[in-house]
C-alpha cells in the first residue's frame, strides 16, 4: 500500500489535471497519478515524477 509522503494517507490510482493560465489561452495537462485519498494536494505522476501541489 503507497503512503503519501505528505500526511501519510493511503494514496490511490487516479488521474490529475494540472491547468497552466496564458495571457491569450490555457492549457490542461492530464495524466495519471498516484493522489492521497485525504486530498492534502500530494500526488506522483505514474511515470516516477514527484510533485506537491502545494
Amino acid at each position: 500500500m503507497k503512503k503519501c509522503k505528505q500526511c501519510g494517507s493511503t494514496m490511490k490510482e487516479d488521474a490529475w489535471e494540472e491547468i497552466h493560465l496564458m495571457d491569450d489561452h490555457m492549457i490542461v495537462d492530464s495524466f495519471l497519478a498516484w493522489v492521497c485519498e485525504k486530498q492534502c494536494g500530494y500526488y506522483e505522476k505514474m511515470n516516477g515524477d514527484i510533485q506537491d501541489a502545494n
